[in-house]
């Protein structure tokens, strides 16, 4: 069972040796990537995003908006426990990584996305509940993503 306010919540979730899946309800709203290339949620794909012209860029207050929301989640989904993997070696310049590459929490309080208008009160508390059984598929999927991270290293 998951609930925070910038994730959307879970229809079905199921995992197994092999892998897992979650399964989400569509918001009515659409995606980002509908946002950005100005598409209606339910078009097909080939529809939606194979037309250039129609992509437009996000203002910049609505850029540092949702890379607010997007951190406040992965801090969120960090201190759960949940691995998400590095997302941020493919998004940030080598540059601006000279002294090692930031933390979620040092990006949070960085003037860009530490706006006091963004609503840190959210009205129902944040949680996430999940099986046993999934808590610890996901432990042994992640010591595996470890285990071969480090053996390729080593290659």
């Amino acid at each position: 069972f998951l609930q925070h306010p910038y994730i959307q919540s879970i229809e079905f979730l199921s995992c197994n040796e092999v892998g897992g899946f979650v399964t989400r309800g569509l918001n009515n709203a659409g995606s980002l990537r509908d946002l950005i290339c100005s598409a209606k949620p339910k078009l097909q794909f080939m529809k939606k995003y194979t037309n250039p012209k129609q992509c437009k860029p996000l203002p910049v207050s609505d850029v540092a908006l949702f890379g607010h929301q997007i951190l406040e989640a992965l801090m969120f989904l960090h201190e759960k426990g949940l691995p998400f993997g590095s997302v941020l070696e493919s998004i940030i310049s080598s540059e601006a990584c000279k002294k090692g590459l930031p933390t979620i929490g040092a990006l949070l309080s960085h003037p860009f996305f530490n706006n006091s208008s963004y609503d840190s009160s959210h009205s129902e508390r944040p949680h996430f509940k999940y099986s046993t059984h999934t808590k610890e598929a996901l432990r042994l999927a992640w010591q595996k993503t470890e285990s071969r991270l480090k053996e390729e290293q080593k290659m």
